[in-house]
């Protein structure tokens, strides 16, 4: 019985013994060589939270000086004016000039003139689609920073792109404060034009502001800016942005409003459409005035059809100060973006009141608006599907194959064929 002990501590110290062994080899090279931490300033903020930070948040001080050493006058481009610049000001980054998109009937009408901040005392002045003009003549640094929906013909992408060429222009260095896309990874649709920028882009196209600021860079401009990109940190495309709450892009205030555009924005453009724009759900509400019937059943029809595309909706009832009547339909709830095909949606739901019998009339800025008359000749018979497809996904994926190379995050941007 003694003797069975003995060889059983004996195996006990065997097992220690190769137990020792690997952990030696396995932690002490990490012990023995671990690499000293170097003590270099960070040119960036850190993350503090779970969530991601902006390109606002992150940069620093010590990043633009590196860029435009000693007396420097930094330009702000972007919606979020006051905000912005106070943001700015307690990172001791100090904005000489704010540039922001003129909206008709909102702030400066004239391009150039320049107006004090109520808030800051910081210059101002409304970009309208001439560009800058001279007021970037004493401007070192631009820095952009644009919240933008998602869809390429927004008037915030002219702005970027004005931006760019502005840089080019003036010789100055851009600096992007990079943002999400509102609308997720997904690119679909027609390629199109906006109006002054010299590339063309899905109508859908599911990159962040940085990403389309380097695409425009390689493949838009004359010659290349001096660009520079502050990144979002602890981003990625996955993300839902559905508790985003500081939307500033005019008649577009909630999320819902930005998700239902990717949609209700090209349906705005056909009669006899109502997406609600006077309603609490604006750009979220695909409906018909009364005076054009379409039998109860095809709206819970159109329920099934859209929920199979991922758009749940319910039934309302609204009197449109548009239409100047009251007007009845279905209310959309996005909960997932992602999830969601808008050019899918958008050809369903055109495609869908034109066998029920409705008679479609399309304004004369659609084609644009969508980016090719296909889209209209589809819908009303006068080309076939396949012409469609193929336009559009032979240009989804050249445009992808000459973006790939600027997209900056994971998962990569989702191309969504016909």
């Amino acid at each position: 019985m003694f003797r069975g002990v003995i060889h059983v501590f004996e195996q006990f110290i065997q097992l220690a013994k190769i137990f020792f062994v690997i952990s030696l080899v396995c932690f002490a090279p990490q012990i023995l060589f671990k690499k000293p931490k170097k003590n270099v300033p960070s040119l960036f903020n850190t993350v503090t939270s779970g969530g991601f930070t902006l390109g606002i948040e992150n940069v620093t001080n010590q990043y633009l000086a590196q860029i435009c050493p000693g007396a420097c006058k930094i330009g702000l481009v972007t919606q979020f004016k006051d905000t912005n610049v106070e943001l700015l000001k307690e990172k001791n980054i100090e904005v000489a000039r704010v540039f922001y998109p003129h909206v008709s009937g909102v702030g400066i009408i004239n391009n150039n003139p320049v107006s004090n901040s109520d808030r800051q005392g910081v210059e101002s002045c409304a970009i309208k689609r001439d560009g800058f003009g001279e007021s970037l003549d004493d401007i070192n640094l631009l820095l952009v920073d644009l919240q933008d929906v998602g869809i390429g013909y927004m008037a915030s992408i002219v702005l970027l792109f004005q931006s760019l060429h502005a840089g080019v222009r003036k010789k100055i260095p851009i600096v992007i404060l990079d943002r999400p896309n509102l609308l997720g990874n997904k690119i679909e649709g027609s390629l199109l034009n906006p109006s002054d920028v010299h590339a063309q882009v899905p109508l859908r196209y599911g990159m962040t502001l940085a990403e389309l600021a380097h695409y425009y860079n390689i493949h838009a401009l004359s010659e290349r800016v001096n660009l520079h990109i502050v990144p979002m940190y602890n981003y990625n495309r996955s993300v839902s942005m559905k508790n985003v709450d500081d939307i500033v892009i005019p008649r577009i205030d909630s999320i819902d409003a930005a998700w239902g555009y990717s949609l209700c924005g090209m349906l705005a453009q056909v009669s006899p459409f109502d997406v609600g724009l006077d309603t609490d759900a604006p750009y979220c509400c695909i409906a018909l005035p009364k005076s054009v019937v379409l039998p109860e059943q095809k709206w819970y029809q159109l329920k099934i059809l859209l929920r199979n595309i991922g758009i749940e909706s319910s039934i309302c009832r609204y009197y449109s100060k548009q239409k100047k009547e009251a007007c009845r339909g279905l209310r959309l709830h996005i909960k997932n973006m992602h999830e969601v095909d808008s050019f899918k949606a958008l050809l369903a739901t055109l495609e869908f009141f034109k066998k029920s019998g409705i008679i479609l009339h399309f304004s004369d800025s659609f084609d644009q608006s969508v980016g090719s008359s296909l889209v209209r000749r589809y819908v009303q018979g006068k080309v076939p599907k396949k012409v469609l497809a193929d336009n559009i996904n032979q240009g989804l994926e050249d445009f992808y194959r000459k973006a790939f190379g600027t997209f900056m995050y994971h998962p990569l941007p989702q191309v969504v064929l016909v």
